[in-house]
Formats: structure tokens, sequence, C-alpha cells
């Protein structure tokens, strides 16, 4: 039997309310591949970029299997930080993108789900760049992130959307776990 879900809202003031929208934060280091992984999860997806680099924010919507859900993905830079700490007040779930080529960034990774302040979200870690040359398979990447086992680490390859929509379908049963009790 599928259990009913409610729909979360929040008064705002004056006099009215604000239905609760769906957001899944899509963030990692520089260069890990999150403007290509909200594109990928997109049937339409805003980004603004200089010389390939994103300058402000990635915007999205997942329509997956009848679930949506706005996709916000963050700048990696460091001195984009504050905008972390926003985004993640209202987040049902996280998409944390790492370069599987370059663990020099892994502990920037670590540092940004600090600083979003999403442990005890529901997170799925997308080991991307799967496809060239030195890539660390997902199990290493887990054990050099020191990341337990309840976290899914999924090997992605964001430019062909190789397990993308697989990372997507793990994030869902444990933001569906959280609700619904069992997955």
């Amino acid at each position: 039997m599928i259990k009913p879900l409610t729909v979360p809202i929040r008064y705002v003031k004056p006099g009215g309310m604000r239905i609760y929208v769906p957001k899944i934060l899509v963030t990692g280091p520089y260069h890990a591949g999150k403007t290509t992984v909200v594109h990928a999860l997109s049937t339409r997806a805003v980004s603004v970029q200089r010389r390939g680099t994103t300058i402000a924010l990635d915007f999205g919507h997942l329509d997956y299997k009848g679930f949506h859900a706005d996709l916000f993905g963050t700048i990696g830079q460091e001195r984009f930080d504050p905008i972390l700490e926003q985004l993640g007040g209202e987040t049902l779930g996280v998409i944390l993108v790492v370069d599987s080529t370059d663990p020099s960034s892994f502990p920037r990774a670590i540092e940004m789900l600090h600083k979003a302040k999403v442990y005890g979200l529901p997170i799925v870690v997308f080991a991307n760049k799967q496809d060239l040359p030195g890539a660390i398979p997902p199990e290493k990447v887990r054990e050099l992130m020191n990341l337990p086992e309840d976290v899914p680490v999924v090997g992605t390859v964001a430019t062909k959307k190789i397990n993308i929509r697989e990372g997507v379908e793990e994030l869902l049963k444990l933001i569906f776990k959280g609700v619904g009790g069992k997955g």
C-alpha cells in the first residue's frame, strides 16, 4: 500500500502561505561536473557561465517517475560558501558530485557538506568522470572520503548521462525511506 505524502506549507506574512516545493541540492568542488549533472537531470535547466565556469547558481527541474523537485547547483569555489548555508535550509536531499580523477578535491567536498549543514539529510555521492584515465572506483571514493556505508556512492559519467538516473533512484529511496518509514 502506498502511503500518501503530505505537502508542507510555510506561512508567509502578511496573510498568506507558500506551498513547499521540494528542493534537491547539487553541490561539490570546483570542476566536478555539477552543471552537467543538473542539465542531465532536467528537461529544462538554466546556468550562468563565463569561460566554462559557473558564476551563478545552476537551476533545473527534476520530473522523475512522478516525483518533482527543483534542482539547485552550487558554485564550487570557496568564496561562494555563504550561499551553501542558505540553500541547505529547505533541502530534501543532496547530490554531492566529486571528480573521481581528483582525490585532492575530496576534503573540499566534505567541507561543503558541513557548510551546507546537510548532515542528517539523504545524501548520494556521484563519483563523476568514471570514463577518464585514473578515475577512482566508487568504493575507493567511499573509503578515501570516509563515508558511511549508508551513503550511496554511484560511479557516473555526467557528460554521457551514465548512471545519473540510477543515482537519483538511490536518492529517492533514501528520501522516501525517511518519509514513509521503510524504503
